[in-house]
């Protein structure tokens, strides 16, 4: 199931499996935020953007987010960017919160579980943005059955334009689940997927702005060596790949076709792309991606 931000307002909580008709009506700013409390443990850049999404989106007070950073030289920072609660420490936001968001390196999350483990109530659900940290290793470190949500975002959700896919420990309620989706929804789109398939997310989204990045890269080397300035290539670089994106979302085409659309015969187009198929651009993508989705395997181990 996949759930897209709508008119920049989530106020909506989305039924797993299926999608309501109101999802498709968008949703009313004015409507009441959702009375939970949502602790962070850590803020960094991935942190601050699902903050500020969440914030943007309409969806909880601010008086009911917490922030406790390692970094305490932050805090001062979040308090006045985005009136929320400074937590005293890691304890305090697993007291407070319904919602605690683990956004850490996977390196920390033994030293802070060890922190709050005896803390935890079974009415609260942990929320983990990081790879390779799987919900029954979580729950190892815990020492208990805790209910887990695992997210995989990516960078793009610093601009709201973001890929995540999601999935949940068996014990979450279908409105806990709800509540997590939509706060990742806030940020571009939000994909329910099983567990096992959390490889394929990190390689296809969690991954990928990296290989785009490359390609948009090798776009403005390739125009700067025909003559144009980086600035302008850049631009034109950045904004064709955006614009094929969006083609792709809103296209019934498949992208066999959408290719195809571009190439006349005997034209320019073909002949760049005769030249990607020659290189074999789609099978080193693929090892790229198999690469990747590896790693994440090891790392899960």
């Amino acid at each position: 199931m996949v759930i897209k931000r709508r008119t920049g307002c989530i106020k909506h909580l989305f039924s797993f499996g299926f999608v309501d008709n109101e999802l498709e009506k968008g949703y009313d700013s004015s409507m009441s935020k959702m009375d939970y409390k949502v602790g962070f443990i850590g803020c960094g850049n991935m942190g601050s953007a699902i903050l500020k999404g969440m914030l943007q989106a309409n969806l909880f007070a601010s008086e009911n987010i917490y922030v406790y950073a390692a970094d305490e030289t932050q805090h001062e920072k979040l308090k006045n960017e985005f009136k929320v609660r400074i937590a005293k420490d890691n304890k305090e936001i697993m007291e407070l919160c319904d919602f605690v968001i683990l956004a850490i390196k996977p390196v920390h999350f033994p030293s802070v579980i060890a922190e709050i483990k005896d803390i935890y109530q079974p009415n609260k659900v942990v929320v983990s943005i990081a790879a390779g940290m799987t919900i029954s290793k979580i729950q190892e470190l815990f020492e208990q059955p805790i209910k887990v949500v695992r997210i995989m975002p990516n960078t793009p959700a610093l601009v709201n334009e973001g890929a995540s896919g999601i999935c949940a420990s068996a014990n979450v309620s279908l409105q806990e689940n709800q509540v997590v989706t939509s706060i990742f929804a806030a940020l571009g789109v939000c994909v329910q997927v099983p567990e096992e398939n959390m490889h394929g997310v990190v390689a296809v989204s969690g991954s990928s702005p990296a290989y785009v990045f490359m390609f948009i890269d090798a776009l403005i080397q390739g125009a700067v060596q025909e003559g144009l300035s980086y600035e302008d290539a850049r631009l034109l670089a950045s904004q064709s790949v955006l614009g094929a994106a969006k083609l792709v979302q809103e296209s019934d085409e498949s992208l066999e076709t959408l290719v195809k659309n571009v190439c006349s015969p005997g034209g320019t187009t073909i002949e760049a792309v005769q030249v990607l198929e020659q290189e074999n651009m789609k099978g080193i993508v693929e090892k790229a991606m198999a690469a990747c989705a590896a790693k994440s395997r090891k790392m899960s181990e």
